[in-house]
């Protein structure tokens, strides 16, 4: 399965953009929890209470103010796990890396069954998404599929903050039928991913974490 596919979807970004305008002024960017300080924060916008992984995500006080995000979410017919916005400030970056599990041993790929998207709001030609070292041509009103499960990053380099839209969805048949279809071989790796993915992860996250600590304790 490709690492990154444009959605056969789209929207109109530029009353998004006033939607974010408004929800700086009402609700505060929380850093986010891979950052180191505020270059890259979001705005949680469907968010299951903290400490409650099983929860169903609820709309938070800031999707309250957005009616044009809200018909974005509400065109996909699946169920979506989670949804906020992202900010990554002018002049930032984010370094190459992979994205692993902190919820339920959960990766976000399409053979896994769950998928990220990335709807770009504010950016342009100086904002550089990278897969697997490519950059991708993310652009406002599209939705795009990354596999943040390989290697990616991002570099901000124009004067102005790059904001997205990120949704993270169930795999159904609908959202199937947004990709172009499954090899024999993409079936089959699924297939075993999602049977035994998550119980590897959930035995070796615990020796992974206990390494981390030993290299800071060293540092």
């Amino acid at each position: 399965m490709t690492g990154a596919h444009r959605l056969p979807l789209r929207f109109d970004p530029v009353p998004l953009r006033a939607e974010v305008a408004d929800i700086e002024q009402h609700v505060a960017w929380e850093n986010h929890w891979s950052s180191d300080g505020d270059a890259w924060t979001i705005v949680p916008l469907l968010s299951a209470p903290r400490g409650s992984d099983d929860a169903r995500a609820e709309p938070t006080a800031a999707l309250e103010r957005a009616p044009g995000i809200r018909n974005v979410l509400g065109a996909f017919r699946t169920e979506i796990l989670h949804a906020r916005l992202s900010k990554l400030g002018a002049g930032k970056s984010i370094p190459r890396h992979r994205d692993f599990p902190k919820v339920r041993e959960r990766r976000w790929s399409f053979e896994r069954g769950f998928v990220r998207l990335h709807a770009p709001i504010v950016t342009d030609e100086h904002v550089t998404w990278r897969l697997q070292d490519r950059p991708v041509d993310l652009r406002p009103g599209e939705i795009w599929y990354l596999n943040v499960c390989l290697p990616h990053s991002v570099e901000n380099r124009s004067r102005n903050d790059r904001v997205h839209l990120v949704i993270e969805i169930a795999v159904n048949d609908w959202v199937r039928s947004l990709f172009p279809p499954e090899s024999t071989w993409d079936r089959l790796r699924g297939a075993a991913l999602r049977r035994f993915e998550p119980s590897l992860w959930a035995l070796v996250r615990p020796l992974w974490a206990m390494r981390q600590r030993l290299q800071g304790r060293a540092a």
